[in-house]
Formats: structure tokens, sequence, C-alpha cells
């Protein structure tokens, strides 16, 4: 497809500022993929999944750098079959983005009727990039007519996932009601951050959607953020599990609680302070385990209560088994 009659220089920046960009992103991928991945003692699939994602992006990337070098040389003429494999490696960079936030989703809330029709919706979405791809116009036009694009539904269809995935992340985890000020900051942040990754890649699919809409010089503008957006999905995935990660490290704390009693003793009562404190420990088995939740072991605490200092008798102790409590922070605290 050739552009006569825009402006020759502005859209070659544009294509060439979509591919720099797209390399940024790319970049920024491979240096998280060096750098934490040998650190990382993840499930299988995690592991397996994130070179997965990187070899994926490699192949979007050679398309993104292909279509821009044809455009350049042969007069803002498109690579056709650039184009096809750049939306099918964003579908797919898409889906396997999606399926990791619904199944923590569901890790979560265990909202399975919820999962299953985000999960549906994510499913019709690669359906249509494959129709978009494989077929091409010809299958849009025997079945939607000339109103609307397959590519233009798949668009649409991701975008509502993303949007939709984040919203019931927040909603599931607005429910809860937390007993410890740090596990209602640790709420706040995951709301925060469900909303602000569902946001920014819905955000980008929908400016990139526009491609298959808008006419003439638009067409080139939007389709600036269409040639970055898998890396923005695959970056999603990787910044997730880097949050994770650096959760389960801060997972071996102290939780002290300070309390005031008088002490039992026959002279006149004496103000004394004592600790509970609620210690979680977790054995690292070598493996990110299926089930998101960190092996945890429970404690016992032992309570002091000392008498005055007049008293001649030794100090008395007691034992308080705080295996209970303990169990309840494990499960409060555990990794959503």
């Amino acid at each position: 497809m050739a552009y006569e009659t825009a402006d020759l220089h502005l859209w070659l920046g544009i294509i060439l500022a979509g591919s720099w960009l797209n390399l940024v992103f790319y970049t920024t991928e491979i240096i998280l993929c060096v750098y934490y991945l040998p650190r990382w003692t993840l499930n299988p699939v995690y592991k397996y999944g994130s070179y997965a994602l990187l070899t994926n992006d490699t192949v979007g990337t050679f398309a993104v750098c292909t279509n821009a070098f044809f455009s350049a040389v042969n007069g803002l003429t498109r690579s056709p079959w650039a184009v096809r494999v750049l939306l099918m490696s964003t579908a797919l960079s898409a889906f396997m983005e999606q399926s990791f936030l619904i199944h923590r989703y569901y890790r979560v809330a265990v909202g399975k009727v919820m999962s299953i029709f985000i999960m549906l919706v994510a499913t019709a979405h690669i359906a249509f990039a494959v129709i978009a791809v494989k077929m091409g116009e010809t299958a849009s036009k025997a079945l939607f007519g000339n109103k609307i694009e397959a590519s233009t539904i798949a668009a649409i269809l991701c975008s509502f996932v993303d949007v939709l995935i984040a919203l019931s992340i927040c909603w599931s985890l607005s429910g809860i009601e937390p007993m410890w000020r740090s596990t209602q900051q640790l709420i706040r942040t995951l709301c925060l951050n469900a909303l602000a990754s569902g946001a920014v890649v819905a955000a980008v699919t929908l400016l990139s959607s526009a491609t298959t809409i808008a006419k003439g010089t638009n067409s080139i503008i939007f389709s600036l953020f269409y040639a970055s957006n898998g890396r923005i999905y695959s970056l999603t995935i990787l910044i997730n599990i880097i949050i994770r990660n650096a959760q389960r490290d801060n997972e071996n704390t102290v939780h002290v609680s300070e309390f005031t009693v008088d002490s039992v003793s026959p002279n006149p009562p004496t103000t004394q302070m004592f600790s509970i404190s609620i210690e979680r420990t977790r054995q690292d088995t070598g493996a990110d385990d299926s089930s998101d939740e960190p092996p945890a072991s429970l404690s016992k605490s032992t309570l002091s209560i000392p008498g005055p200092e007049s008293d001649s008798r030794p100090p008395r102790t007691s034992e308080l088994s705080l295996s209970a409590i303990s169990l309840a922070t494990v499960s409060l605290l555990r990794s959503p």
C-alpha cells in the first residue's frame, strides 16, 4: 500500500520512531531477562514461558524493523508478510499476558465463572487475530461485509479483556478486610499495580486499534503505538514476576506488637512492658510451586512478665502458643 498524498518526511519519521520505541522496549526486556531469570527459582511453566515471550518478541521486533526498512526503501510501501507477522506476534503476547493475569485473578478471588468468561473473551480475541492474519481482508468482508474488519474486532476484544482483568482483580482485593496495617498497604499497592498494568496495555491497545479504523495520516500516527504493543505486554508479565519475587524476599519478617500491663505483685502495682513476636519463616523449596503460596512454618512465642525488682521471687514466665495467630498472618500476608 503506497501513500502518495501524505507528507513523506512526516510518515517516515513516525515509522522510524515506532521502530526505535519498539527497540527500546525490546532491549529493556532482554536486560530484565538476562539479569533476573538466572536469579529466580521459578516454576518451569513461568521460566519457559518467559523464554517463549522473549522469542516471540524477537520475531515481532524483526517484523517491525523489516516493515520500517521496506517503507524507507520502497517509498512507504509496507511489507504484507511483515505486517501479518507483527499482528500475530502481538496477539500471542497479549494472549500470554492475559492468561497469566487471569490465573493470578483466579488464585486471589477463586472466581471460577468470571475467570472462564474472561478466558473465553481472550480466546475469541486470538481467534479473530488468526482470521485476520490467515485469511486477510477476504474473510473479513465475507463475515462482516465492509463495515468492520477482523483485526478491528480483535483489538476491541483485547482492550476489553485488559480492562476487565484489572477491574476484577481490584474488586476482589477491595473485599478483603485486613487485620494489619501492612496488609492494608499491600492490598492498596496491588490494586494500584493491577489498575496501572491493565490501564497501560488497554490504552496502548485502544490507540493502536485505531490503525485499522482511522484514515489518512492518523492511521500512520496510531501505528506508532502498535509497533511496540507486544513488548508492553511482555514487560507487564516480567514486572509482575519481579514484584512477586520481591515480596517473597521480604516474607521472612518479624512482626512485634507491644502492650502495657500491670505486673502481679503484692507490692504496689508497677507498669511493665513486654512484647509478643510473630515470626514467619519460609523454607526455599528450589521452585515456585503452582499454588502461588509459599510454605511457611508456624512459630511459637514466649510471653514473659517479670515481677517488680523488690520482689524476691524469680520472675514469672508464661508461654503463649501463637499458632492460630501465625496461621492467620500467613494467610493474610501471603503473596496474592
